[in-house]
């Protein structure tokens, strides 16, 4: 699992699949989580555009496999967002 970070602002969790697409194809990414802050950490004005945006979201790239994850993590490269391990 790895982290997805510096996605645009505004995104909408509803895209994620087609923006980070290329981690499928290249790197067998299996799927996409959106953790976000529980309320306290929001205010409640807020914690309807997290749940619909990525911002103030943490995106976590699942894989199938550890080896993927590390070739990702590795060989991956774009303008649009950036890799890192995700603390477990």
């Amino acid at each position: 699992m790895l982290q997805v970070c510096g996605l645009p602002s505004g995104l909408p969790c509803s895209q994620l699949d087609s923006y980070l697409s290329d981690l499928v194809v290249c790197f067998s990414a299996r799927r996409f989580d959106v953790v976000c802050a529980p309320d306290s950490w929001l205010g409640a004005a807020s914690l309807q555009t997290a749940a619909d945006t990525v911002d103030s979201c943490c995106v976590l790239a699942v894989f199938d496999s550890d080896d993927a994850a590390l070739a990702a993590l590795n060989y991956h490269s774009s303008a649009k967002y950036r890799l890192q391990p995700y603390p477990s």
